[in-house]
């Protein structure tokens, strides 16, 4: 009977094809490459002035130019307290950064979503971590900051953070010490938000706000 052996070599056959694809249609949907998950945006914020509100920053503008016109001397280096009675005056002038800035609680908001990844860094010398820690409780920063940082090591305030936003792959920072601004937007592909203040009035920069919540609001509809 010639039909038998070739009954059984069709049966084999048949049998090897479907163990090596059981199901054609499920391999077909499974190689269906997967749609990209957008990453959150990486967000640097600085402390006094931005999350915080300080109404000593409006004096910052005249400082600096008496300091450059009258004394000649560069503004973007940063006087570092080195005394205990320097360290002393720091602690209280930086105790007026007392009140969390209207509209923080937006960046938490902002974080649930997952729009953006917050960092909170501060050029704040080591003499005010302890002052430091007390403003991160304040605003509960642990809970969802993905890092805080302080200039401990009292390094420049401007090589701090360009540091860091290297470092951290910062790609929006907000800022309100124009000599930062300016140096950040020189120095690094990091596009800075500005809260500015009556005092910068006669600088121009596109991204500028007169307060956390304004520029909060802008962050949102760049990172949406």
């Amino acid at each position: 009977m010639p039909t038998l052996p070739l009954c059984l070599l069709v049966y084999y056959f048949l049998m090897n094809e479907t163990s090596e694809n059981p199901n054609p249609s499920q391999n077909l949907l499974t190689s269906t490459p997967k749609a990209d998950i957008k990453k959150p945006i990486r967000v640097g914020f600085d402390l006094d002035g931005v999350l915080f509100f300080n109404p000593l920053r409006v004096v910052r503008r005249p400082i600096e130019i008496f300091k450059k016109y009258i004394l000649r001397k560069d503004t973007m280096n940063f006087y570092i307290p080195k005394t205990k009675a320097e360290k002393l005056m720091w602690k209280i002038v930086h105790m007026s950064s007392l009140t969390p800035a209207r509209g923080w609680e937006n960046i938490r908001k902002l974080t649930q979503e997952g729009l953006i990844e917050p960092y909170l860094i501060t050029a704040r010398f080591a003499c005010l971590k302890n002052d430091f820690g007390r403003c991160k409780m304040r605003i509960k920063a642990d809970e969802y900051f993905a890092g805080t940082f302080h200039n401990d090591k009292d390094e420049q305030p401007h090589l701090f953070k360009e540091r860091m936003v290297r470092e951290l792959g910062i790609e929006y920072f907000v800022e309100d010490n124009w000599n930062i601004v300016d140096h950040l937007s020189k120095n690094t592909s990091t596009k800075v938000l500005w809260i500015s203040n009556i005092a910068d009035n006669d600088i121009k920069f596109d991204e500028r706000f007169s307060d956390l919540e304004k520029a909060i609001k802008r962050l949102s509809e760049l990172v949406s």
